[in-house]
């Protein structure tokens, strides 16, 4: 998923500010990394609700029962549609849309798409989807860093921050947070509903903890993203 996330970015910045197609990724390499997504929430979910509440895992097995048989049909899921992807002619798609020099008015341009993004969540309401909106921005632009001094050695060319380690650490706050999130996922109808009652009022219980952790996870991640400093105009290093 990281390297889908690294790939993504990259191709979004190669593009940035071009009338040129963009780069497609497949609908089979999207959905690929859509179930691999699922597949990893489970794989956090299980352990997480073992460790926070090991007496109610206990007594809730027709429950962690529907959660290892869904994670048994996204893998296979995921297998099928693996099978299926031609990687070198996604590789063939991607070299011949991408322009032949990445040029530093290209990244900049693409770093200010971003933080002009950033930015104007920051002036309206809070909410989860702005937050996931905020971090998707930031990781594009921190993914690309590492691109640049990882694959080529180079340092990024233009900066937005007086310093990176203040939005890598926002990125992986914000990662926290959404993980938080995607806990309480597992506790929607679809999970739930056909569950014996004694598992029902366990689990609502144990939603509603998180639901308080959350909240009070949301109030220091609000305080903390509004003290980020974020240049206005994007600068040439």
């Amino acid at each position: 998923r990281v390297d889908y996330k690294k790939l993504r970015a990259f191709l979004r910045m190669s593009t940035s500010g071009t009338k040129e197609p963009k780069p497609l990724i497949s609908v089979d390499l999207k959905t690929l990394y859509k179930i691999a997504g699922t597949i990893r929430d489970i794989q956090l979910f299980i352990p997480a609700f073992q460790t926070a509440f090991p007496d109610y895992f206990s007594d809730t097995p027709v429950y962690y029962s529907l959660l290892q048989r869904k994670l048994f049909i996204e893998k296979e899921d995921y297998i099928n549609i693996y099978e299926k992807i031609s990687f070198p002619s996604e590789e063939e798609t991607w070299c011949n849309w991408l322009p032949d020099y990445l040029t530093n008015e290209r990244i900049k341009k693409f770093v200010q798409e971003n933080i002009t993004a950033i930015r104007l969540l920051l002036i309206v309401p809070i909410t989860d989807k702005n937050l996931h909106s905020i971090r998707k921005h930031l990781k594009d632009i921190i993914y690309n860093i590492h691109t640049c001094s990882s694959f080529w050695g180079i340092p990024f060319p233009v900066a937005a921050w007086k310093n990176e380690k203040s939005i890598t650490d926002m990125a992986l706050e914000l990662g926290n947070y959404m993980d938080t999130c995607n806990k309480l996922l597992f506790f929607e109808p679809a999970y739930t509903t056909l569950l014996p009652l004694e598992e029902r009022k366990i689990l609502k219980s144990i939603q509603e903890d998180w639901m308080n952790e959350k909240d009070k996870q949301v109030i220091l991640v609000s305080e903390r993203i509004n003290q980020l400093q974020l240049f206005q105009e994007v600068k040439k290093i």
